[in-house]
């Protein structure tokens, strides 16, 4: 992971994994991410998940993956309220990010991850401190893009990778402007045998004093 204490947002780690791509992105979407959230002020945002969706395969490895304490989401349902926080804690150089989801009729369904750029300025996002994948960047039409490459186990600064067939599948998130001050996100994950497994999208705007 680099370790670099001058990284501070998470529109930071994005403009050094885009490059020269990142003049690419919509202005508002740079104003968004270039917002510095310090472990004492997080950045929070409210939402609606207007679909949260899982096949019956996905509903089963959501269930597996507890045992390593991935979280994947094992419901389905409409318009699923979401809080969102973006956040530093002291002394990390990475980006952390919680989501909690609140199903009709189920206790809150937190899924943290955090950020981080490795060695090559690739970026990574970890589910917990030895299991994460290592993402695409790419902006298009103002839009910005996140595609899984690979998924991996970290050991020390070593990164074993896990075959494609043996996860989720690969992890698919359009970040676009919605108007209004507002954005959308669509998350897909889509297995290379058994098609889409996850489908999540949902309208956030920044929660404001």
């Amino acid at each position: 992971m680099l370790n670099d204490p001058n990284i501070k947002t998470e529109g930071q780690l994005i403009k050094l994994a885009l490059g020269e791509q990142w003049k690419n992105l919509s202005s508002k979407t740079q104003a968004r991410f270039e917002q510095d959230p310090l472990y004492t002020e997080p950045k929070e945002y409210d939402g609606v998940m207007t679909e949260v969706r899982c096949s019956p395969l996905g509903k089963l490895f959501a269930y597996c993956a507890k045992l390593i304490n991935a979280p994947l989401i094992p419901y389905c349902q409409t318009n699923v309220p979401i809080d969102v926080k973006v956040y530093k804690e002291n002394g990390d150089p990475s980006i952390h990010k919680s989501r909690v989801y609140y199903f009709t009729g189920r206790k809150p369904f937190q899924v943290h991850s955090y950020m981080a750029l490795n060695r090559k300025n690739e970026f990574e996002e970890y589910v917990n401190s030895w299991l994460g994948m290592t993402m695409n960047v790419y902006a298009i039409n103002g839009n910005l893009h996140f595609e899984t490459t690979h998924y991996f186990i970290k050991i020390a600064e070593w990164r074993l990778p896990i075959p494609m067939i043996f996860s989720p599948g690969k992890a698919m998130i359009k970040h676009s402007d919605y108007g209004d001050d507002r954005f959308e996100v669509r998350i897909e994950m889509i297995h290379p045998w058994f098609g889409l497994m996850f489908l999540q999208e949902g309208i956030f705007k920044e929660k404001t004093l």
